[in-house]
């Protein structure tokens, strides 16, 4: 994520000129993931530095190729939703349309999809086709996610879901705080799917008003003046 991160930095002139750009790197950096893995170096310094780059080594779980791929998709859809008109997408029978569609794409392919992502060495070290289904899944998966927030963004609980996105780092932090240490205690000794769903119904609330309490805290001490 930290090298995904700086090589967008560097190409970032070049990337606001034309989504093309996004699209060309991307679809590099998906095929060059796997493709990569049959050149694993000799020495152990190299598969050291390989393994931040293309995941030569098994403890190389999120490596620049193909993962940086991802963050250049959601530039890609931003430049193309800036550049192109898109409000037609929010017909009426034209949203039943792409409905059905992503239902077929899912009951057509969600087998192979669980087989990838369930295997961590083929997860982490995936090649193009798998690339090529996550960008169909993110389209439907953004199309459908601004669409719920045109209909009923005002709700609670959207505005919920929404206010635990802004402050995702906090939430995160936070809920893996009390998982590491819950999870030593209780290590595989719930199998109740009740039990589990409470679980995580609790972890959430307590994270949720964890986060809320610190945010009110750092806002009173950037309102209270310095003495």
């Amino acid at each position: 994520a930290g090298l995904a991160t700086l090589l967008i930095a560097l190409c970032r002139k070049t990337l606001q000129r034309n989504f093309v750009v996004s699209i060309i790197i991307l679809t590099v950096s998906a095929f060059l993931g796997h493709y990569l893995l049959r050149f694993v170096p000799s020495t152990i310094f190299l598969k050291y530095v390989s393994a931040f780059f293309y995941g030569s080594t098994t403890w190389s779980y999120f490596p620049l190729f193909p993962w940086l791929a991802y963050p250049l998709v959601g530039i890609a859809f931003y430049q193309i939703k800036e550049k192109f008109n898109i409000t037609k997408l929010q017909n009426g029978a034209l949203r039943m349309l792409i409905l059905i569609v992503f239902l077929f794409f899912m009951a057509s392919t969600i087998f192979y999809a669980v087989r990838v992502s369930s295997n961590l060495q083929s997860y982490y070290h995936h090649g193009i086709v798998f690339t090529i289904w996550t960008f169909m899944f993110l389209s439907f998966y953004s199309y459908f996610v601004n669409e719920t927030n045109n209909i009923i963004g005002q709700s609670v609980f959207i505005r919920y879901i929404k206010w635990l996105g802004q402050h995702v780092t906090v939430i995160y932090i936070l809920q893996w705080i009390l998982i590491g240490n819950i999870a030593t205690s209780i290590y595989k000794t719930i199998s109740s799917p009740f039990y589990l769903a409470f679980s995580f119904i609790g972890i959430v609330t307590v994270s949720s008003t964890l986060c809320f309490v610190y945010l009110k805290i750092r806002r009173s001490n950037k309102e209270t003046p310095a003495s």
